[in-house]
């Protein structure tokens, strides 16, 4: 199974805007148009959980990984 960090971290660095040789790497890479769609939404998820926890000030009660 690959790792999903690197596409990942292009999605995220990047934005969102990545380029079709950007998505065509990931695809030559092993993903399925499925798993990528399924990186943006753990990212999207990630992004608002953060969010909503920055402007709540929710304290981390649990140590640093």
């Amino acid at each position: 199974m690959p790792q999903p960090l690197p596409p990942s971290r292009k999605v995220a660095e990047a934005r969102g805007k990545v380029s079709a040789e950007d998505i065509e790497a990931v695809k030559e890479a092993g993903f399925s148009e499925g798993q990528i769609i399924e990186i943006v939404a753990v990212l999207a998820e990630i992004f608002f959980t953060n969010l909503i926890n920055n402007v709540a000030g929710t304290e981390v009660n649990f140590p640093a990984i």
